[in-house]
């Protein structure tokens, strides 16, 4: 399906650079993963490919050189940059808020201007996701974390980046607190592990029972986060 775009770019980009042909429904299932990156589903896809450009083959000849592949992040980020805004110019992209988000987001930039994403989405498709949801005005861009800008294929890595945007641009102003949203595993044990290796900074997890991916884990994983909250529909608290 089409979905948000991405999927068909990135179909695109590994066979315009690498040769790679790989199905949509490869990638959906991939992608789609809870948790799921950008960058590390190019990883997945260079291990398991069974087609690809003579190019790309490692020493042996028959198997695509994994390392190589990663390599070309640089170009891999630009060409599929080219191929999303191509496709999806003047489409619909089949997203929706999670209930209350809109008023929620709108709430906590009232507050402050740290407000952002930090996701393994591409930073082409979450801004276009977030423009058609009517979100975009109440985010920073340029102190997220996206998929573009990491060398990591986790989420810690992820927030990692968003964190270091976010000292970068506003200094003495980040007080060092961050409070990660999330319905995912992978997000919870990301606001984890990122509060572990970063020194001066503490991320808090916070887990939103009306999310898309909610019902996919047990009640262990939702009480690990630091808080759950049931749905977004209190905003001031």
């Amino acid at each position: 399906s089409f979905g948000d775009g991405q999927i068909p770019a990135y179909v695109e980009t590994m066979r315009n650079l690498f040769g790679v042909q790989i199905d949509a429904e490869y990638t959906n299932t991939n992608f789609n993963t809870p948790g799921g990156t950008m960058r590390g589903l190019v990883h997945k896809t260079a291990i398991k490919a069974s087609e690809v450009g003579r190019n790309v083959l490692d020493e042996s000849g028959d198997k695509p050189d994994v390392t190589f592949i990663m390599s070309q992040w640089n170009d891999f980020r630009q060409n599929f940059n080219e191929v999303y805004e191509r496709i999806t110019d003047g489409k619909i992209l089949s997203v929706e808020l999670i209930p209350h988000a809109l008023e929620f987001v709108r709430a906590a930039k009232s507050r402050t201007p740290l407000v952002s994403l930090a996701t393994g989405n591409m930073l082409c498709a979450a801004r276009k996701k977030m423009e058609q949801l009517g979100v975009s005005g109440y985010l920073d861009f340029n102190i997220g974390g996206f998929a573009d800008d990491t060398e990591g294929n986790q989420r810690a890595d992820i927030i990692e980046a968003a964190i270091r945007h976010t000292s970068e641009r506003y200094g003495k102003d980040f007080d060092g607190r961050v409070f990660y949203f999330g319905d995912t595993d992978t997000d919870i044990m990301g606001a984890q592990q990122a509060n572990k290796k970063l020194s001066g900074v503490r991320v808090y997890s916070v887990f939103v029972e009306t999310g898309h991916s909610v019902e996919r884990y047990p009640e262990k994983v939702k009480a690990s986060a630091d808080f759950r909250f049931k749905d977004l529909s209190e905003p001031d608290r």
